[in-house]
């Protein structure tokens, strides 16, 4: 697929990735690297065993990245099932501990909102070169 900054569906792929790397960052994962293909993303991070919880919200984060997204380009844009693997894996994560959907989205929301401009500057060039490493998130 041809790189298009201004196609939305690569947009989408983008702020997704770009909200599970801002939010794992933040939250003190340490982020490998942010990949989009055209055709979709991945955001490589690893993890201690004891940070389930930043996990949890890092997890929820790539769909707030796509909500922010819609709200940004006024409406909305198909479905939500680019982000079932990330929600099973939430689900599976806090697995009789204490953090709800909600909540976990409610921390990476108010993130992502604090880097909005972050999001704005990298998204272009998440989707022209394809690949943006930790340190430049």
């Amino acid at each position: 697929m041809r790189r298009n900054v201004d196609d939305k569906w690569q947009q989408r792929i983008a702020w997704h990735e770009l909200g599970h790397a801002i939010v794992g960052k933040k939250l003190g994962l340490a982020i490998g690297e942010v990949v989009h293909s055209g055709e979709d993303g991945k955001t490589t991070y690893s993890r201690r065993d004891d940070q389930w919880h930043e996990y949890a919200v890092f997890c929820m984060a790539g769909s707030v990245g796509e909500w922010l997204w819609e709200k940004h380009n006024n409406g909305g844009f198909g479905s939500r099932a680019y982000c079932q693997g990330d929600l099973a894996e939430f689900k599976k994560t806090v697995d009789g501990r204490r953090l709800s959907e909600s909540d976990a989205r409610a921390k990476a929301r108010k993130i992502l909102r604090g880097d909005l401009a972050r999001i704005r500057r990298l998204a272009p060039e998440l989707i022209r070169t394809g690949r943006l490493s930790g340190s430049q998130i």
